[in-house]
């Protein structure tokens, strides 16, 4: 799917101004290190610790984090949108006293959230921007400690710089991401019509 994505992105370089840009935009995007690994405490800096001890340790697996956003365009600068996020985390838990089994788990997160898209004008075919966003996640697992935790919290996602290259139609993106759903970046396709 990986090479799917790039491939799609580069063809997008190569693509010429399809027309005048449309009002509405459409990504599709992954990114990497979700949100929901930043919280577990996979490090190895608290094995030796007296609570260390007592305490989880994970061995996780993250998938990426898909994105799929629209945006509508109110004016060169201000688009209005919402966007939707899945992603996952497998492995297993295990503690170093105690003398409880590894247990396998799975956790699938889920996010909506509203957003606005702040575009600083600029050449045609590379487009510079910001975004914010903030809504709900709803956090499904069958990890047993973490069974006093609600499913549902507040998410949010800052970008404080991204791109855009390619046509007026079809283009790729790539965002710099900070927040509770993605801490890291995102790489993907839109289209605007």
């Amino acid at each position: 799917m990986r090479k799917l994505l790039v491939s799609l992105i580069l063809l997008c370089l190569a693509l010429p101004n399809l027309g005048a840009q449309g009002r509405h935009e459409i990504n599709l995007s992954f990114g990497a290190v979700s949100g929901e690994f930043t919280r577990l405490d996979v490090s190895n800096d608290n094995y030796n610790d007296l609570c260390g001890l007592y305490e989880p340790h994970y061995n996780v697996s993250d998938g990426p984090v898909l994105t799929l956003d629209y945006h509508f365009k109110l004016n060169s600068v201000v688009h209005l949108g919402a966007e939707f996020d899945y992603s996952n985390l497998s492995g297993y838990t295990w503690y170093r006293i105690g003398g409880q089994q590894r247990r396998q788990f799975r956790t699938d997160v889920f996010t909506l959230m509203p957003q606005v898209k702040l575009r600083i004008p600029g050449a045609a075919h590379f487009r510079l921007y910001g975004k914010a966003a903030a809504g709900v996640q709803f956090v499904s697992t069958n990890l047993a400690e973490r069974k006093g935790e609600t499913p549902v919290r507040f998410a949010w996602d800052i970008t404080p710089i991204g791109f855009e290259w390619g046509g007026n139609f079809v283009y790729g993106m790539f965002e710099t991401c900070v927040g509770n759903v993605i801490m890291g970046a995102r790489l993907g396709i839109g289209f605007r019509f």
